[in-house]
Order: structure tokens, then C-alpha cells, then sequence
């Protein structure tokens, strides 16, 4: 609660700063915060000790101004206590509080995320509609969609600009013999497809009467991190047309 406090002495507003400021501010009853700068921190501080979520509000508004070792001093206390909650990056590269992910699975979405290609914004935005502090898991699903059609295009669909991730999976189902990857695995192909169509229909495109209008969080998770690794095997090579 101290390392937030302090970041408040921080001075400049970004974009980020004030989309996150606002939502903050929205949870506040103003009408009771002392008139004085003094007596409001006093206040906010008390406040922040009582109510974790927020503490995790503010902490999130901190970080819009924390340098790069602020950010690694706050996740540091935060693995040291065993937090659900890290410190990670928006789309827009600026530090925010996310859901803790196994290391190995944000190791790889570090190395997805910064690699060129349109597939890796539509990456980074996806992660951080998913695991940010206040998600949003319809866009979420939609952009990871966006990001696996990037990525596969070339390799399953190369003669069709346009083509959906919907198309590519019927590609594949007609003749997945086109197809191989570094798996030793014989039905490595088919499981691949099975991935992509999971990703395809984790989202919801389309008015059903009977579908929810939220995606749930967990399946939201499974459906993001599947894509991570979708993304990095077309990317690399794993998945490729058969030589």
C-alpha cells in the first residue's frame, strides 16, 4: 500500500492514466474526501487498507506513472506474497495489475507479443482485455481470433486475403494431408485443428437467443491461452504445409 501511495507524488497524465483515474474516481464517494490535500491522502489511505479491491484499483492507476524499476519493485512484493495479482503491460505498453499466468505461459506471451507482425498487437490487446484488472472477455476472444488469422493466413489460407479463421479450419478439415508439424504425434494436425476450433467458437460472433451475452471468465482464459500458442507454432514454423 505504500509503494501505491507513493506514485501518487508522481506528476504527468497519459491517456491510460485518465481511463483508469476515472474508473477509480467512479468507486470513491468524493463528497466525503477532506478538503484538503493533506487530510484526502490520510483518508485515501485509510481507505486503501480496508478494501483490497480498491487497493488493486489504485495500484493500477499507480502504475500508468511507475518507472520500469517501480513496476519490478511492486511485482517483486506481490510474488513475495503470493498474490494472485502481477504486474504486466497494457496494448499500449504501460505497466498495469493483471491475474498471475504459469511463468512458462507468460514467458511465451512476452516473446508473441513483441514480435513484428499485426498478430502480436492483436496478442498483446487480447492479453490484456483478458487479464487486466477490469477484463473485457467478449473483445478478448475477438481479437485473439483476429491474431490466429494473421498468423495462419499465410500458411493455410495463402491465396485468400480475406479469409476467416472459420474458412481456415474447414480447410484443414478437408484435407488435413497438407498439413504437418514438428510433432511426432500422427494425429498432431487434427489436434491443431481441434485448437483452432476451439478459439473459433470461444467467441460470440453472433445473436443466438439461447448463448450468453458474456464469455465466462475461465473459458475466456483457456480460449486466450490456446491462442498463444496457436500463434506462436504458425508463426515459427511448427505448423506448416507439407514439403
Amino acid at each position: 500500500m505504500d509503494w501505491t501511495m507513493n506514485q501518487y507524488t508522481s506528476p504527468g497524465r497519459t491517456r491510460t492514466h485518465e481511463a483508469r483515474l476515472g474508473r477509480l474516481e467512479r468507486t470513491i464517494d468524493r463528497s466525503v474526501l477532506p478538503g484538503d490535500t493533506r487530510s484526502a491522502l490520510v483518508f485515501l489511505r485509510q481507505a486503501l487498507d480496508s478494501d483490497d479491491g480498491l487497493l488493486l484499483d489504485a495500484a493500477d492507476v499507480a502504475l500508468t506513472w511507475a518507472s520500469e524499476d517501480k513496476a519490478a519493485l511492486l511485482e517483486a512484493f506481490s510474488v513475495e506474497a503470493r498474490s494472485t495479482y502481477g504486474v504486466g503491460v497494457d496494448e499500449d505498453d504501460v505497466y498495469m495489475i493483471q491475474r498471475r499466468q504459469p511463468e512458462e505461459l507468460s514467458s511465451l506471451i512476452e516473446t508473441e507479443a513483441t514480435q513484428p507482425g499485426r498478430q502480436a498487437e492483436h496478442l498483446r490487446i487480447a492479453w490484456a482485455k483478458c487479464f487486466g484488472l477490469h477484463p473485457d472477455l467478449n473483445e478478448a476472444c475477438t481479437e485473439v481470433v483476429k491474431a490466429i488469422e494473421v498468423a495462419a493466413k499465410p500458411v493455410v489460407t495463402p491465396d485468400d486475403p480475406l479469409a476467416t479463421l472459420g474458412k481456415m479450419i474447414s480447410a484443414v478439415r478437408d484435407k488435413p494431408e497438407e498439413w504437418e508439424t514438428d510433432s511426432e504425434f500422427d494425429g498432431s494436425v487434427q489436434t491443431v485443428l481441434a485448437m483452432m476450433d476451439m478459439v473459433w467458437n470461444g467467441q460470440l460472433r453472433h445473436g443466438d437467443e439461447d448463448a450468453p451475452l458474456e464469455v465466462s471468465q475461465e473459458a475466456a482464459e483457456m480460449t486466450v491461452q490456446t491462442a498463444v500458442l496457436l500463434v506462436s507454432w504458425f508463426r515459427s514454423g511448427r505448423v506448416r504445409l507439407r514439403s
